[in-house]
């Protein structure tokens, strides 16, 4: 692994916290003959595939908390499609559904304290205007929201508060919405984001490099953690099992802390890879839970035709 290149990081030390086995959630698309079978496919925290259910859209957004999986995306080609928020539980079983139309897209999710937080863009007449909605776990609006200037790419719940990332910018939030921090990267662009372990993890992409890194959630710039370039864009981060989780269109790879990639599985070319979420400790979701043979048994195809490989590359901070 290249390192991705960060300008003066400050190293300091990182803690990281005990591994727990957990499920990883990633939003999936399998390509066949027919067109497009998106869905939510669950892992091990070594990447073994070990269910997966359907959703009718590939999702822009993903999130877990209290047995409900959230997801977000457009659908077309129907009567009623457009955007849309949706809550289903382990079995795959949808138990909660928000219509936005061709008015509201919601876009990267995060779940914590009984809440879900949905990047959304609005449009009108007037043009469009972006936010971060705050939810409850049944989908009804909490009444709060978070004005931003671009379209939000990533969110984080922190346990106390929210980051956001928009364009260059990763913006820090309490749970009333009032901002706390916020730093302008300006040499890249934030793609997605993670948080755990005591760091903020940032997917970042420069128009030619593309990788993740990890920052000070106080200082917002100084980082003692890693800063690693991969070769395709990231399209989903997750903390767990006491690393990292990152996807790319083809492949899932789990990191330690420090950087080194503890496990990979190549999904490409048949299936593509978007955002994830984490579910801690053994509850997930079961293979068989919804009858989706034909979706799993391609998923199985792919991942079985390259196989998981193990590696440890080391990436360092850039200075």
């Amino acid at each position: 692994m290249k390192t991705f290149a960060l300008a003066a990081f400050a190293a300091s030390a990182i803690l990281a916290l005990p591994a727990q086995a957990g499920t990883l959630l990633d939003a999936y698309s399998v390509f066949t003959i027919q067109g497009n079978n998106p869905g939510v496919g669950a892992f091990s925290g070594a990447l073994a595939p070990t269910a997966s259910f359907a959703t009718p859209f590939q999702a822009d957004g993903l999130a877990y908390q209290g047995g409900q999986v959230f997801a977000s995306g457009v659908t077309t080609g129907g009567f009623l499609s457009g955007g849309y928020l949706k809550s289903y539980d382990l079995s795959g079983v949808q138990t909660g559904s928000v219509y936005g139309g061709s008015f509201v897209q919601w876009g990267p999710l995060a779940a914590g304290g009984d809440m879900l937080f949905a990047g959304a863009t609005t449009f009108s007449l007037s043009g469009s205007e972006y936010s971060i909605n705050f939810y409850n776990a049944d989908l009804t609006g909490a009444g709060v929201s978070i004005e931003l200037p671009e379209e939000a790419t990533g969110v984080a719940f922190t346990g106390g508060g929210l980051f956001v990332s928009y364009g260059s910018t990763l913006a820090h939030y309490d749970l009333t919405g009032n901002l706390i921090d916020s730093n302008d990267y300006a040499v890249f662009d934030i793609t997605a984001l993670a948080y755990g372990g005591g760091k903020v993890f940032l997917g970042v992409d420069d128009g030619s490099s593309h990788g993740w890194a990890s920052v000070d959630p106080v200082l917002l710039w100084a980082s003692g953690g890693a800063s690693v370039t991969l070769d395709d864009a990231v399209t989903g981060l997750a903390y767990g099992d006491g690393g990292l989780f990152v996807s790319t269109e083809f492949s899932l790879a789990k990191y330690d802390l420090a950087g080194n990639q503890t496990s990979v599985l190549n999904t490409g070319p048949i299936v593509s890879n978007g955002p994830l979420a984490f579910i801690p400790g053994a509850t997930g979701p079961r293979d068989g839970a919804v009858p989706e043979p034909s979706t799993w048994a391609l998923l199985i195809l792919g991942f079985g035709v390259t196989g998981a490989a193990i590696r440890s590359k080391r990436g360092h901070p850039a200075f």
